[in-house]
């Protein structure tokens, strides 16, 4: 069992007037539990209507598993920052993307393979034939004293109204336990099938965490988007510095500060953030 509770406080350049606000951004409790030989049940529910429910049984060889229920796709790095483009500008805004379906995974070796099928809905049953599938690619080094995972993801999302496709690599790594590297460049399709259009767009997000000492860590953070590469404006960037503090086992308390860059006009919308985490 275990909880997840993160209240942000922001304060934001706006026009016409700045303005500042508290938001529950995550309040989710976790239970897992285990129903079989190799075979766990793992319900997560969070604010409104956002939650997890599914069961995984270790019954592949080579370590591998097969997932059924209602999920979020394995695609990328699942941040718990909503607001890094990878999660924001792609299928998966607030966290979200949760699905129906099945998924497995084996793990020869140094690599993991995952495949999956889902209704591509949000709703609880799918209203056509298409289907969304994934697939995912990763392996894992040591190469002292770096410890490092990268691989590719791809997700194609088919409906009756058209496809969204999403295509990338991903890599974390850390340094002697002090430094960490997160990044994922993505690329994503768009394809309108009432007007016979298509989009292509550009979605990364970079994060370096360093452990100034214990319960003390300094982040910085860069996001890109150009939701049309074949446009030579419309591009978005993020720049994030801060710093995590963990006083006791159980609380952390993140202040950052977020500045907003547009093309071809800037607008005023940098950001102050004070995140409030409680976790067990």
């Amino acid at each position: 069992a275990g909880a997840d509770v993160r209240t942000l406080y922001f304060s934001a350049q706006s026009t016409p007037a700045d303005r500042s606000s508290f938001f529950q951004m995550q309040t989710d409790i976790y239970i897992a539990a285990h129903i079989a030989k190799n075979t766990h049940l793992y319900v997560d529910k969070g604010i409104g209507s956002r939650f997890e429910a599914f069961a995984v049984a270790g019954v592949l060889p080579l370590n591998g598993y097969i997932k059924a229920g209602w999920f979020a796709p394995a695609y990328g790095i699942r941040m718990d920052d909503h607001n890094m483009f990878i999660r924001s500008q792609t299928l998966f805004f607030g966290n979200g993307g949760q699905d129906a379906g099945i998924e497995v995974s084996v793990s020869p070796g140094i690599f993991t393979l995952t495949g999956g099928v889902s209704n591509g809905t949000a709703l609880d049953r799918d209203n056509n034939k298409a289907k969304a599938v994934l697939g995912r690619a990763e392996a894992g080094l040591k190469l002292a004293p770096v410890n490092l995972r990268l691989g590719v993801s791809y997700y194609n999302n088919a409906s009756i109204s058209g496809t969204t496709t999403l295509s990338g690599g991903f890599l974390m790594a850390s340094l002697s336990g002090n430094l960490t590297l997160l990044a994922e460049v993505d690329q994503r399709k768009d394809y309108i099938g009432a007007t016979n259009t298509a989009t292509t767009g550009l979605i990364s997000s970079v994060e370096a965490d360093y452990v100034i000492t214990q319960g003390l860590d300094f982040k910085l953070g860069y996001d890109f988007y150009d939701p049309n590469t074949k446009q030579k404006t419309g591009t978005s960037s993020r720049y994030v510095v801060g710093f995590e503090l963990y006083p006791v086992t159980g609380i952390e308390l993140r202040p950052l500060y977020v500045i907003n860059k547009e093309e071809p006009v800037d607008v005023r919308n940098n950001q102050m953030l004070f995140l409030f985490h409680f976790f067990f």
